[in-house]
């Protein structure tokens, strides 16, 4: 072989280790990772049921859960989770790898169906919404359903107050035009009672005081107790039955005195709940406030009038 062919095999292994030495002919850096994530359970799932949450990746060495989730995942897989809180929850995944990291998200709404009635008498025809946004007005976007001639209802809720507008009594006979009750939604309530009695403790302090206020036995459950089923059954019934009666009663006065058509009556049970609250703080707690007796109105009424108008 000849000297001059010798040297260029040499120099040609030479430039070849050069260029392995050195990275040179292109970057030998790992492409960062990505992930793809899918929700077989659609964008909004009932309270207690599955999200069904699958994902993939490429490139990753390894992948942690986070926000809705938690944990160290594999770089592909599947997973039921059980949703068992309210309102919009984000399931995210972030994968990582020597050049950085990739999160991809779920987003879903989590709601319950609650079941109920409005009463007065029974409300039949009022309109029974989530009010997401605690403005006591039936917004755009925000779902309601009319309450049946029984003044039963079964209506899609997330994190609220449920609100119910207008309506005719069927005890009464009335028409209850502009008519605004309220009942508090517990965390994990599903069956709702939409009273007058219920739209006091929606606008308290402290709603846990609403038995004493009224004086009736704590074990009553004021949040779900059917006022007109249990007419009849006992003396403590009947009396809640007549109490709320001639709340709704005090509230149309006040709501009509103000003399605003349209207005409802959001700003007359305001009024009576802080007479009742303030007259029972003022009491120490010792005894129930005396506002509301049989067929007739007591001494706060004066108070309520006062708070309103003075």
């Amino acid at each position: 072989m000849r000297i001059s062919t010798v040297v260029k095999y040499l120099t040609f292994i030479s430039t070849l280790m050069l260029l392995n030495a050195c990275g040179g002919g292109g970057s030998s850096a790992v492409p960062s990772p990505t992930v793809s994530m899918s929700n077989a359970s659609g964008s909004s799932i009932e309270l207690n049921n599955s999200l069904d949450l699958s994902w993939s990746s490429t490139s990753a060495e390894s992948c942690t859960a986070s926000n809705g989730w938690s944990g160290v995942k594999s770089t592909s897989g599947f997973e039921a989770l059980t949703l068992s809180a309210l309102g919009d929850q984000t399931f995210t995944l972030t994968c990582r790898n020597s050049s950085g990291s990739t999160s991809q998200s779920v987003e879903v709404e989590v709601y319950r169906i609650v079941t109920g009635v409005v009463v007065d008498g029974y409300i039949t025809g009022s309109s029974v919404f989530c009010d997401t946004n605690g403005n006591f007005v039936l917004d755009a976007g925000e779902e309601f359903v009319i309450s049946a001639s029984d003044g039963s209802f079964s209506v899609r809720a997330g994190v609220c107050n449920l609100v119910s507008l207008g309506g005719f009594d069927t005890d009464m006979n009335n028409a209850l035009d502009d008519l605004l009750l309220v009942t508090p939604l517990r965390d994990s309530q599903a069956v709702a009672v939409v009273s007058p009695i219920t739209t006091i403790a929606s606008f308290m302090e402290n709603p846990e005081d609403l038995n004493a206020i009224l004086g009736v036995d704590p074990s009553i459950d004021l949040m779900t107790t059917d006022l007109v089923a249990k007419k009849g059954t006992s003396d403590e019934y009947d009396l809640l039955y007549e109490k709320g009666n001639q709340l709704t009663v005090l509230a149309y006065v006040l709501q009509k005195a103000m003399g605003d058509t349209g207005d409802t009556s959001e700003d007359a049970f305001s009024s009576i709940t802080k007479v009742l609250e303030d007259n029972y703080e003022l009491s120490e707690g010792k005894h129930r406030v005396q506002c509301v007796h049989r067929n007739r109105c007591g001494g706060c009424c004066k108070q309520i009038w006062n708070t309103t108008f003075c």
